[in-house]
């Protein structure tokens, strides 16, 4: 699923916008917020359902980096600049490596 395809704007979007509304109406902060996990969850498991355990794993490891930055703020810093960097590089990897690999391949053949 795409941002731009016509089964999220018109259906995943609507459909999870409500969703979060009532629940943010209707029952506990917390409520709203997993409601707003699992539609993203839902709108990553879509596109490639393999990949769902690299969204939980960034999703793991960034909740539990802002909880040590909670607990530890002498280290916020460092900390924080640890896990933009990390992320980054998760980023870089899950987005250019493909790039990469077919432009050498390219070059070498």
């Amino acid at each position: 699923m795409v941002f731009s395809s016509f089964e999220f704007i018109f259906l995943f979007l609507p459909i999870a916008f409500v969703a979060f509304h009532f629940a943010r109406l209707f029952a506990p902060a917390k409520v709203a917020n997993a409601v707003l996990i699992i539609a993203s969850l839902y709108f990553y498991a879509a596109w490639k359902p393999a990949f769902i355990f690299v969204i939980l794993f960034s999703m793991a490891f960034n909740y539990s980096l802002a909880n040590l930055i909670y607990r530890k703020p002498e280290f916020g810093k460092p900390l924080l600049t640890i896990g933009i960097a990390l992320n980054i590089s998760y980023l870089g990897v899950f987005k250019y490596t493909d790039f990469l690999i077919t432009n050498i391949n390219s070059i070498v053949s």
